[in-house]
């Protein structure tokens, strides 16, 4: 996986232009490899071939000719059309990924933060909106909620699917469905994710079941081991701010930031660790009346 960043602020009070393009696709006819000159050589009629525009030797994808491509610029100029025509403020990190074949554009709102469990602890969690776009079949263009701690920038991940965007190249880009999933995101972070994180912190938990259960996923290999070890030993050994030792560990709220904690540092693909955090948001809850505190 090949990363290139980019962090700027939508709506700020001194605006910014965009200075990076991202790459861009064109479509090229298939043939095949007999006959180069014959005009019946086509490899496959009802198939074409997307690649890097700049570089026509980089395929991105082979796809149905019904395939509209959806350029990185195109997704990433109408995400941000609609988040200054609802007048938002956003922070914008975006992520071309695979070469440029993927682009990831993250979306922080400052202005509309939570606050989880005690107000004098001041836990916030900014509501995180993340759009993906592809060349090369890893995904439509899709959107999806979560939200970032603030305290440790992980990305809170919940199984849960509470509000999602889904749209296939086949439809073209929808520039009109994009204001109506944001408002939903927002409505849904502020009221079911946030109710959903309140319940984390009011359920107690007892530290060394906390622990025993991180040991249990790695027996059962509900994730990556290296993961589930880094946990453990966060929590014999702290080496955080927010969670120093399995002590700390005390409520479901503080288990479920210190998976989300590692697997948003630690993990090399960000598929994996969205993955492998809900995967561990549903076992913490289908497992939880093994951690409650007596």
């Amino acid at each position: 996986m090949t990363t290139a960043t980019n962090e700027i602020t939508f709506n700020s009070e001194e605006e910014e232009t965009k200075q990076n393009r991202f790459v861009e696709a064109k479509e090229i006819s298939l043939y095949s490899q007999e006959n180069i000159n014959s005009k019946h050589n086509a490899l496959a009629p009802k198939y074409k071939g997307i690649c890097n525009a700049a570089n026509p030797e980089q395929i991105f994808n082979v796809v149905g000719m019904g395939y509209k491509i959806a350029q990185h610029d195109e997704v990433y100029d109408a995400v941000e059309a609609t988040v200054r025509d609802l007048g938002l403020k956003a922070k914008v990190k975006t992520l071309e990924l695979d070469d440029g074949a993927r682009l990831r554009m993250q979306l922080t709102f400052p202005d509309l933060a939570i606050k989880i469990g005690d107000p004098q602890l001041n836990d916030l969690v900014s509501f995180r909106m993340t759009f993906d776009n592809s060349y090369n079949a890893t995904t439509g263009l899709r959107g999806m909620i979560d939200g970032e701690r603030l305290a440790c920038l992980n990305g809170m991940k919940v199984a849960d699917n509470f509000s999602t965007y889904y749209h296939r190249h086949t439809k073209g880009l929808d520039v009109n469905a994009l204001i109506p999933t944001i408002e939903k995101g927002i409505e849904v972070f502020q009221t079911k994710i946030k109710d959903k994180w309140e319940s984390y912190y009011n359920t107690k938990i007892d530290p060394i079941k906390a622990r025993n259960f991180l040991e249990q996923c790695s027996e059962d290999k509900i994730i990556s081991q290296k993961y589930l070890e880094m946990m453990i030993k966060r929590m014999d050994f702290g080496g955080s701010v927010e969670i120093r030792g399995a002590g700390q560990i005390t409520n479901q709220w503080m288990l479920y930031n210190l998976v989300t904690e590692i697997l948003t540092h630690e993990c090399d693909s960000i598929d994996t660790g969205d993955r492998f955090a809900k995967k561990m948001d549903t076992k913490i809850n289908s497992s939880l009346k093994d951690l409650l505190a007596v």
